[in-house]
């Protein structure tokens, strides 16, 4: 039997604007978003313990402005958020 915490993230809706289209049409080519939900659950049990949602976002112009940087580190904040979620709630 296996002990311990599971964690199950799930990206349930994700437009994610690249590098090449932001240097091609810049700030036209519109926003990036990202929701994802993570199903923290009790590994012996199945038991769901937790199932939050997540969501970051990069606007049009900071995206456009940074050449697709600001639509890479909304991936790595919303991971973040995720890490800082589990630490805040042990």
């Amino acid at each position: 039997m296996q002990t311990g915490l599971l964690i199950e993230p799930l990206i349930q809706e994700i437009k994610f604007i690249g590098g090449a289209a932001r240097s091609w049409v810049g700030a036209m080519a519109g926003s990036s978003a990202v929701l994802m939900k993570v199903t923290f659950r009790d590994a012996s049990t199945g038991e769901i313990l937790q199932a939050p949602q997540f969501y970051r976002s990069a606007g049009a112009y900071s995206g456009s402005w940074s050449v697709g940087v600001a639509d890479n580190r909304m991936l790595e904040d919303v991971a973040k958020d995720v890490v800082n979620y589990a630490k805040l709630n042990q």
